[in-house]
């Protein structure tokens, strides 16, 4: 999976389908044409993934660590090993939001 921004995840990073742990991010790098951060995903054996699945990073909670969520797709081809989820979403940063929001709201 490749994410245009990864912040706050990490090798060992939990993924998740409906809350349940179906596995861990086994590795990161940065694309350097692209500077997007790709992820290798390890997935639990037995576990099937449509191909359209979407990938995204997301938080347990306002101060909570991030995990990858999996938002299984509909397509009746599944994932096979070495595939790559085409549409991921990337982290929030929370800080620079409150930053925006603060500025906006002192602005006013």
């Amino acid at each position: 999976a490749r994410f245009q921004n990864a912040d706050g995840i990490y090798e060992g990073s939990d993924i998740v389908v409906a809350g349940i742990k179906i596995g861990d991010v086994e590795s990161m790098t940065l694309d350097r044409k692209d500077f997007y951060a790709v992820m290798t995903l390890k997935i639990n054996k037995g576990i099937q993934l449509p191909k359209d699945s979407q990938a995204a990073v997301v938080s347990s909670g306002f101060l909570g660590g991030k995990f990858i969520s999996i938002i299984p797709g509909v397509e009746d081809d599944d994932l096979k090993n070495g595939d790559t989820i085409g549409l991921t979403h990337s982290s929030v940063n929370l800080e620079s939001l409150i930053g925006k929001f603060m500025y906006s709201f002192g602005n006013k």
